[in-house]
Order: structure tokens, then sequence, then C-alpha cells
């Protein structure tokens, strides 16, 4: 893009969408090959890349009893927010999220839909400003907060359980 034989094809490209993850490499305080390729890139052609958080799609548990929990948005709300804290460690950005010299953009829970009639699918969040509940959070290099913008990535919608204590991601949002 920037070097080539016959000149650059794209000199004056300042922004490149990079919405790569790897799930198999989760920050773990060391800056992965490829984000460090990307911070190098950055520097060198002075520009600017966005790269994903990630996404984690697990299912959620609470402690205590779940039809109580569900019969109140608040309180599941509440309580959806105190399983995602408790297992921060589990939805950690993956690479190259980690990059420091990328923007790293991660999901809200909002869209643009209205009145959606909803059925035995279950949405845990009232606020559409909150992180999505498939979108990975957590500390980067030398614990700087990832990501640093949240961008609207619509409403993840829960299967209302049948028999078990967990909610799982509606596969038909």
């Amino acid at each position: 893009m920037f070097e080539a034989d016959d000149g650059a094809v794209a000199s004056t490209i300042k922004v490149i969408n990079l919405s790569i993850g790897d799930p198999l490499r989760i920050f773990d305080n060391s800056v992965s090959p490829l984000a460090k390729l990307i911070d190098w890139l950055s520097f060198k052609y002075n520009v600017l890349f966005i790269v994903s958080a990630g996404n984690c799609s697990d299912s959620l548990s609470f402690d205590g009893d779940l039809a109580a929990i569900l019969s109140n948005l608040e309180n599941l709300e509440r309580e959806s927010i105190n399983f995602f804290y408790k297992n921060i460690r589990h939805r950690k950005i993956i690479s190259p999220g980690e990059s420091i010299n990328s923007l790293t953009v991660g999901a809200s829970h909002a869209d643009l839909t209205e009145g959606v009639q909803l059925g035995t699918r279950i949405n845990i969040y009232e606020h559409p400003q909150l992180p999505s509940p498939i979108s990975r959070l957590g500390l980067g290099h030398r614990r700087s907060i990832k990501p640093e913008v949240l961008m609207p990535g619509g409403k993840i919608l829960f299967s209302e359980p049948l028999a078990t204590t967990e909610l799982r991601i509606n596969s038909f949002n």
C-alpha cells in the first residue's frame, strides 16, 4: 500500500480498519507479535489502525434463584453486571487489541431497533450505553484501559432458560 516499485498506491491513507482477532491469543501482560507489527507499521507509515477488542460468547450463570432475577429487569441488569465484573479475567481483550498505537473499539449494547417482540428472548440491559455482553473488556499494556471507545454493536438477546441457571446467547438475534 505504501511502498511499491512504481510508487505508493495508497500514500494518502491515514486510517486502516483491521477487524480481526485471535481468540487463542488472549492478552496476558505481553504484547502479541501482531500488535507489535501494527505498532511498528503505524509509526513507520504515520497511519492509525482501528482494531477490535474481540467478542466473547460465553453463557451467563447466576447464583441464587434465576426466576427471581429474571422477574425484575433492574435486578437482572445489576446481576448481569456483577457476573461480568466477577468474570472479567475470562473476558480479556484478544490480539491485536492490545496494540499501543492503535484505537481499540468495543461494542455497546445499542442499536436503533424499537418495540421488538422479545418472545422467549431476554434483553439483560435496560441502558444501551453499557458495554455489550459479548464485547471483551480489560486492561492493555501497562494497565491502559481497553477498549478506548465503544460503538453501537446491537442488542444481544439471550434465550429463556428451560431447566438451567444459565442464560445463553440467542442464536436468532
